[in-house]
């Protein structure tokens, strides 16, 4: 769906231009998922950084204030709020373009949203990567039909003991022993024990595939109780707009459950390009969405022309001085986009996750994170069934030699509170087989 920005409530771009398109940029948290309630992005082509700093200084003239600005690389990027509304708008160097966004589904302000809380002496932040049961032959699904090797779940224990959720694996990989040991785990790192609440400061969603959302969702279905959820941040297209009719389904039935358990109160944020979010005393800067791919001919983005793990947020997060590269299941054409856009020095991180299990070919956006510690959501036998997964292991064992963890074989916790990054947990994965359960 398209709509000309002369029907929005924020001040007209009177800039330079050589081209515009408008975009539907997708809903928040939207069981109904009805067209009418998305929000929408402007994307003007031919434009200068003046052109970025005209528009901002006519937003403050038109009674706004700046809340939020960034820098990385020459790209441009602010925030403008008044009263209820936000108007965010950014420039990319490389391409020559503003974005301007009308956010109409975040339920709340950034300012609200975001969290910031120093780490006191003695409290720790500890990263895992949560163990998921897989396919030990690395195929898909394996020769039984029970073991998939996909799915993803990070789980980062902040200061104060609620945590960030990134994702949470596949319903398929959540059984009853899985469930069991995940809530252990949660009780165990939270302090909760187990009559406490364990409290979610922030879920994350890195994009809109059920192999990223329907374990957890399966678990909360049999706990959701023992949970307080405080925020969900992710920014997915419209579901209005996507020829892929298993991801809308999916997204619905992850909205209702999440009105139904934790109701209208739970802050909503649709994160942009730009951002910084503060969660505790986690930052998560966003270097990428759908929306840095939109044709400025035609409007349609990288999930329209038909690879959907092109929507997902790519972020870096600093947690306690370590920076983690949080790269969802991005492919080439994110790839060559962050290269583009960004410097080495923006793109160095201590700590990967592999992008999309390891299947998509991105070693040149390795080469240049260059990360000491590895973390990837796949079997051993799973990086080895292709020459590109081959190649791409030799690039990140060149940078992390043994520092390589997967999924499959358990949970991993890091932490580096002395400066220097160390494990400081590790247990077997416990779930089994899929026996053709429904979330």
């Amino acid at each position: 769906m398209n709509r000309d920005i002369s029907a929005w409530t924020v001040p007209a771009y009177e800039g330079t231009c050589s081209g515009k398109v408008n975009y539907d940029i997708g809903q928040g948290i939207d069981p109904e998922q009805d067209v009418c309630n998305d929000a929408y992005m402007t994307m003007i082509s031919g434009a200068g950084i003046q052109d970025f700093v005209s528009y901002g200084k006519k937003l403050i003239e038109s009674g706004y204030s700046v809340s939020f600005e960034n820098d990385i690389d020459g790209n441009r990027f602010g925030l403008y709020e008044k009263e209820k509304q936000s108007v965010y708008v950014y420039y990319t160097a490389s391409t020559g373009t503003v974005r301007i966004f009308d956010d109409t589904v975040s339920t709340v302000k950034r300012s609200v949203f975001s969290s910031k809380r120093c780490r006191l002496e003695g409290e720790t932040t500890v990263l895992y990567q949560i163990g998921l049961p897989m396919s030990e032959e690395g195929t898909n699904i394996n020769i039984n039909g029970k073991r998939i090797n996909y799915g993803m779940m990070y789980v980062i224990k902040l200061a104060d003991n609620s945590i960030i959720l990134i994702d949470g694996g596949h319903s398929m990989q959540f059984d009853d022993a899985q469930i069991r040991q995940v809530m252990d785990f949660l009780e165990q790192i939270t302090s909760a024990g187990k009559n406490g609440k364990i409290r979610i400061a922030c879920w994350y969603l890195t994009h809109g595939h059920d192999d990223h959302f329907s374990g957890f969702i399966r678990l909360l279905e049999k706990c959701h109780d023992r949970f307080i959820l405080e925020r969900v941040m992710c920014n997915i297209p419209s579901v209005n707009t996507n020829d892929y009719p298993p991801v809308a389904k999916a997204l619905r039935k992850f909205y209702t459950y999440i009105r139904s358990w934790f109701g209208t109160d739970v802050m909503v944020l649709k994160c942009h390009t730009g951002e910084k979010i503060d969660i505790g005393e986690v930052s998560i800067e966003v270097l990428y969405t759908h929306e840095d791919d939109v044709d400025p001919s035609t409007g349609l983005n990288m999930e329209q022309k038909g690879d959907y793990n092109n929507t997902g947020i790519v972020s870096v997060l600093m947690i306690d001085g370590m920076r983690f590269f949080l790269s969802g299941d991005i492919n080439t054409p994110v790839q060559d986009i962050l290269l583009r856009n960004y410097s080495e020095k923006t793109l160095k991180c201590d700590i990967l996750q592999v992008a999309h299990h390891i299947f998509n070919p991105v070693s040149r956006l390795y080469s240049r994170v260059r990360a000491s510690w590895v973390f990837i959501p796949q079997s051993p036998n799973g990086t080895v069934r292709t020459p590109d997964r081959i190649e791409t292991m030799k690039v990140l064992r060149q940078h992390a030699g043994e520092n390589v963890f997967f999924a499959n074989e358990g949970t991993t916790g890091i932490t580096a509170g002395d400066g220097d990054i160390r494990v400081v947990y590790s247990a077997p994965v416990a779930g089994g087989d899929y026996e053709g359960w429904e979330w």
